[in-house]
C-alpha cells in the first residue's frame, strides 16, 4: 500500500481512539459554517402539538362526562358527509385544511396533524438513540395515498353519481347487459344533506382501543423506522393523497435568496425526506410536495437564506439551469432504492397486502391497513433484497454477510415470512366471504318459495347454494370448524338463509339459534327462526320451546317477552304471564312497540288498573305520548269512567292531530256527552284529513 494511503487510512493524533479518519475529499462549494443549529421552530411546533393532543384528551372528557359533544374533528368523518349527506364537524376541518393548503402549502400537516406528531416523536427517541432510519426512496410506491385518497373520498360519490345511473346507457353501446355486475356494488342514492355536528356516541366511528393503540404504534413508530421520518405520510396517508397534489398549486412556498451557500443543513435538519439544498439550488424554492412547512429549514440556515413566502405555484416553477436538472436527474436515479421492474412488482404486492390486512379480524381499518401494507411491501422487498445480494443491512442488523445469512439474518427472515404468512390467511379468508357475499347477492329466490311447503331447490339454484356454502365453510371461524376469524353482524344469518335456500332447514336453525341465543337477538331474527322451524315441520311445542330459551338469554327483548307472556296466558300461567308484562311495562326501555301489546295483554288478564298505574307512570317518564294518551283513555272508558278518559282522549288529539283514530275516537265521546257540535268538527277535520291522503295517495300511483 502507498505511503499516502497508509497515512490516510491510518488513525491521525487528533482522532479518538477506535475511530478512523477518512481522507476528505476536494469540493468545490464555499460554504464558511460547519456545525448545524438546532431548529428553534422544532419546539415552538412541539408545543402546537402536544396543544393538539391536549384539545383531544378535553374532547373524549367532556363526551364522557355529558354523553354528547361535537362529531369528531377528523379528516375520515366526510366519508359520511359524501355517502349519506351528514354534514359534520370532520366534513367541515377537512374542507378548511384543503383550503389552507391551497393558499399556504402544507402547514396542516406539519402543524396540527397527530399522527404526524408521533412519527416525529419516534424520529425524536430515535435520534437521541443515535439512530437515524433511512428513508425508503422509490418512484411508484410514493402514489400509494392518491390512489387510497381517491378509493376514500371520491370512488363512492363516483360510483353513486356516475358509474351507477350510466352505466346501462354505456353498457348497452357495446351490447353488454345492462344489469351492474354483483361485483361492483351497490349505492344508495343520496337525498340531500343533513347537519350532524352533534353525536352521542363519539366513538363510534374509531376502532377499539386494542385496534386503536397498534395503529398508532404502526403508523408512527413502525412506519419511520422502516419507511423513515414521516413514513406514513410518504406511503399511507390518504388525506397526503389530497395534500400532496394541491400543495403543487399552493402559492405558499420555501424560497431562497441570493445568501445560499449550499451548505446543506436545510436537508440535514429537514423531517420530511426533501433534498432541500438541491432543490432550492434548482427551482429557487422547495417543488417537492413533500414538504410540510415545519420551518425547520428556515431555522437553521446559518445565512438566513430561506423564509416562508408568496410565490409561483410548483408545478409552474422551471429549473434554473436546464443543463444542471439533467445532471441532478441522473444522479437522483441512483437515489431510488428500487429498479423501476421492481417498482412494478412491489406496487403489486402493495395493493395484495392491503386487500388482506384491510378487514382482517373485522376491525383493520383503512388507514392501518395502509400503514402495516406499506411496511410488509419494505420488509418483503428488503428479504427480496437479501436473497440475490451478498451484503445486506437492515439499518444497525447485519442480514446477509459474504453470502451467508447471520443470526439478525435468520430472525429477520422468520419475521418476514410470519407477516406474508399472515396475509395469505387474511387474504384466503376475505377472498372466499367474498366470494360468498356475491353469490348470495345474485343468488334471488323469493322466501315465500323457500318456506313453501314441499320446497326443492332447482338444479342451477342448488348448485350455487352449495358453492356458496362451500365458500363459507373455507372461512369459517375455528368454532365452527373454519380457519377464518369470527363472523360479523349478519354473516351468519346470510349463511342460514343459503343453507335455507338448498332446504338444509336443520343446519339453518342451527345457526340461527347460535346467533339468538348468544348475540344480540331482535324480532325479525325470532320470526326468522319460526319460519324456519315451520319449515323443517317443527311441532309447536319445539317452537315454544326454542322461544323461550330465546327469551331467557334476551331478557331485554320486550316483544319476546310479550309473545312468551301470551304463550304463558293460553297454557294457564297466569302469575308467569303477568310478572313478564309487568317486566315490559316496567322498563325504562320499553316503547310503543312493546308497552302497547303488554298493555293489551295484561288488561285481558284482569289487571286494568295496574295497567293504568303503570302507564300513568310512563307518562311521567316519557311526557307528550299520544299513544300512550290514548291507551289510557280507552282503559278509563272500558272502566265507565268517562272524565279522565275524555281528558286523555284530548291529549292524543291535541298531540296527533292528523291521526284519524284518535280524532274519530274523541268525537264519539264528545258525542256521548252531549257536545255535538264539537264532536262534528272534528268528523269534519276527519274528513278532509281522509281527501288529502287520498289525493296525495293518487298523486304517487300516477
Amino acid at each position: 500500500m502507498p505511503a499516502s494511503a497508509k497515512k490516510a487510512s491510518g488513525p491521525s493524533s487528533g482522532t479518538p481512539a477506535g475511530s478512523l479518519s477518512l481522507p476528505v475529499l476536494p469540493s468545490d462549494r464555499t460554504c464558511t459554517t460547519h456545525e448545524v443549529k438546532p431548529s428553534k421552530n422544532a419546539t415552538r411546533r412541539a408545543i402546537v402539538l402536544i396543544l393538539v393532543h391536549l384539545f383531544i384528551v378535553a374532547h373524549v372528557i367532556q363526551w364522557l362526562i355529558t354523553g354528547m359533544t361535537l362529531s369528531p374533528v377528523e379528516p375520515s368523518e366526510s366519508m359520511e358527509t359524501l355517502r349519506e349527506g351528514a354534514v359534520n364537524t370532520g366534513f367541515v376541518f377537512f374542507v378548511a385544511a384543503l383550503v389552507s393548503t391551497l393558499i399556504f402549502g402544507r402547514f396542516f400537516c406539519g402543524w396540527a396533524c397527530h399522527v404526524v406528531a408521533l412519527q416525529d416523536l419516534s424520529s425524536h427517541i430515535m435520534k437521541k438513540f443515535r439512530f437515524r432510519p433511512k428513508p425508503w426512496r422509490t418512484r411508484l410506491l410514493v402514489f400509494m395515498p392518491v390512489f387510497l385518497g381517491l378509493y376514500m373520498f371520491v370512488w363512492p360519490v363516483f360510483h353513486r353519481d356516475v358509474l351507477t345511473p350510466y352505466y346501462p346507457t354505456v353498457a348497452g353501446w357495446f351490447g353488454l347487459s345492462k344489469d351492474m355486475p354483483i361485483w361492483m356494488g351497490r349505492s344508495a342514492p343520496l337525498h340531500g344533506f343533513s347537519t350532524a355536528f352533534v353525536v352521542n356516541d363519539f366513538w363510534a366511528t374509531f376502532p377499539p382501543w386494542y385496534i386503536a393503540v397498534p395503529f398508532l404504534i404502526a403508523c408512527s413508530l413502525g412506519c419511520v423506522y422502516f419507511l423513515g421520518a414521516k413514513g406514513f405520510c410518504t406511503y399511507a396517508c390518504p388525506y397526503g393523497g389530497f395534500f400532496g397534489p394541491i400543495d403543487r398549486v399552493s402559492i405558499g412556498r420555501i424560497v431562497v435568496n441570493d445568501n445560499c451557500e449550499q451548505c446543506g443543513h436545510c436537508t440535514a435538519v429537514c423531517t420530511s425526506n426533501v433534498r432541500v439544498h438541491e432543490e432550492v439550488h434548482e427551482y429557487g424554492a422547495v417543488v417537492n410536495p413533500g414538504c410540510m412547512k415545519c420551518l425547520d429549514c428556515v431555522s437553521v440556515c446559518p445565512k438566513n437564506a430561506l423564509s416562508f413566502s408568496f410565490a409561483k405555484p410548483a408545478v409552474l416553477t422551471k429549473a434554473k439551469n436546464t443543463e444542471l436538472r439533467k445532471q441532478r436527474r441522473q444522479r437522483r436515479s441512483h437515489l431510488y432504492d428500487l429498479s423501476m421492474t421492481e417498482e412494478l412488482v412491489f406496487g403489486a404486492m402493495f395493493f395484495a397486502y392491503l386487500f388482506a390486512f384491510r378487514g382482517m379480524f373485522n376491525l383493520v381499518p383503512l388507514l392501518m391497513a395502509g400503514g402495516t401494507s406499506a411496511i410488509a411491501t419494505f420488509l418483503t422487498w428488503k428479504l427480496w433484497q437479501a436473497a440475490r445480494t451478498q451484503n445486506v443491512r437492515l439499518h444497525r442488523w447485519q442480514l446477509r454477510k459474504r453470502g451467508r445469512f447471520t443470526s439478525s439474518g435468520v430472525v429477520f427472515c422468520g419475521i418476514v415470512l410470519l407477516v406474508a404468512m399472515s396475509a395469505v390467511w387474511s387474504g384466503f379468508i376475505k377472498y372466499h366471504r367474498w366470494q360468498f357475499n356475491l353469490i348470495d347477492a345474485s343468488l334471488a329466490v323469493p322466501a315465500e318459495t323457500v318456506f313453501a311447503a314441499g320446497y326443492t331447490p332447482s338444479n342451477d339454484v342448488q348448485t350455487h347454494a352449495t358453492r356458496a356454502i362451500r365458500h363459507a365453510s373455507l372461512s369459517a371461524p375455528f368454532a365452527d370448524g373454519g380457519i377464518g376469524w369470527a363472523y360479523r353482524g349478519g354473516e351468519r344469518v346470510r349463511l342460514a338463509w343459503m343453507y335455507c335456500v338448498n332446504a338444509e332447514f336443520d343446519r339453518a336453525e342451527q345457526l340461527l339459534a347460535q346467533v339468538a341465543l348468544h348475540d344480540n337477538a331482535d324480532m325479525e331474527l325470532v320470526e326468522s327462526i319460526l319460519h324456519v322451524m315451520r319449515a323443517r315441520g317443527a311441532s309447536d311445542t319445539e317452537r315454544q320451546q326454542m322461544l323461550a330459551r330465546v327469551g331467557e338469554a334476551n331478557p331485554n327483548l320486550l316483544q319476546l317477552q310479550v309473545l312468551l307472556a301470551q304463550i304463558d296466558a293460553r297454557a294457564g300461567k297466569r302469575d308467569a304471564a303477568v310478572q313478564r308484562l309487568r317486566h315490559v311495562l316496567q322498563d325504562p326501555a320499553s316503547d310503543i312497540s312493546s308497552v302497547g301489546p303488554a298493555a293489551e295483554v295484561l288488561a285481558q288478564l284482569g289487571e286494568v288498573d295496574e295497567v293504568i298505574s303503570l302507564l300513568e307512570a310512563k307518562l311521567q317518564s316519557s311526557p307528550k305520548q299520544a299513544e300512550y294518551e290514548f291507551m289510557l283513555g280507552m282503559l278509563y272508558s272500558s272502566k265507565q269512567q268517562i272524565e279522565p278518559a275524555l281528558s286523555h282522549f284530548e291529549n292524543a288529539a291535541q298531540l296527533a292531530p292528523e291521526n284519524p283514530l284518535m280524532l274519530t275516537t274523541l268525537a264519539d265521546v264528545l258525542e256521548a256527552t252531549g257536545n255535538i257540535s264539537r264532536a262534528e268538527m272534528l268528523r269534519k277535520q276527519v274528513r278532509e284529513l281522509t281527501i288529502q291522503h287520498n289525493t296525495h295517495e293518487d298523486s304517487n300511483n300516477r
